[in-house]
């Protein structure tokens, strides 16, 4: 696939694009001077600004990944649209969550215990958690080669969409630790918000330096400024299916 600047703009404007709209229909779901129901903290206000809480013990790409792929498919339906809505925004924390699951309601634990996810939810709302943590960090190296993943059939309620074997390639030149999970985390959230990972499916995760030259014709590519220029964009990230 050719990447240029002016198809990484195109996606770009689409992301920015399906972002508001998913919004728009999320809040019309109740009037704004109502709640709506957070899966975390009952009634919301329906325009506030909302996040989902990571809480890390440690970087393991394939356990972060698999826990990201379900905690976006555990997601009621309006509660999609509105994580969307907000680019699918993520705080991550460190912390151990064996010690921290009777204090606060983890909507997914991974079975080692090693990561947790609360949200969406007002920023604000989690300041608990947040107060008693501090922002991930890690010197690991990212990965190389790729791993395999999946979401298992009937993790998303109500969905329709056809199994399919999909792969991610993260371009990981540059990237710290916590770079590549925010590329990664992004990447699968919104691929399960707009469908293209659907229960049964298989997704192998391939890291390669930069995504240009890559043979695949993406369906959807992760675009921000690249931080090494900010006058140009890159592809940090895409999502294709499998031959």
């Amino acid at each position: 696939m050719t990447i240029t600047q002016t198809s990484l703009s195109l996606q770009l404007s689409r992301r920015i694009e399906i972002a508001r709209h998913k919004w728009a229909y999320a809040a019309a779901a109740v009037p704004s001077s109502a709640g709506m129901r957070s899966p975390v903290v009952g009634d919301a206000v329906a325009g506030a600004d909302i996040a989902a809480f990571a809480v890390l013990r440690d970087f393991n790409p394939k356990v972060f990944a698999q826990s990201s792929l379900a905690f976006a498919a555990s997601l009621p339906e309006r509660w999609r649209d509105r994580w969307f809505g907000t680019y699918t925004r993520t705080i991550f924390l460190a912390g151990n969550p064996a010690n921290l699951l009777s204090r606060f309601p983890f909507q997914h634990v991974t079975e080692d215990r090693s990561c947790a996810w609360l949200g969406p939810a007002p920023a604000n709302v989690a300041m608990t958690l947040r107060r008693l943590l501090v922002p991930f960090r890690s010197e690991s190296s990212v990965p190389s080669g790729e791993f395999s993943i999946g979401l298992p059939d009937g993790e998303i309620c109500g969905a329709t969409e056809t199994p399919r074997q999909m792969q991610i390639h993260l371009g990981t030149a540059g990237m710290t630790a916590v770079d590549y999970l925010v590329h990664l985390n992004h990447t699968l959230a919104e691929s399960v918000l707009l469908g293209l990972i659907a229960p049964g499916s298989a997704i192998r995760i391939r890291h390669v330096p930069r995504l240009h030259g890559c043979p695949e014709e993406f369906l959807w590519l992760r675009v921000l400024n690249d931080r090494t220029d900010g006058s140009r964009l890159r592809a940090y990230a895409g999502v294709s299916a499998c031959e």
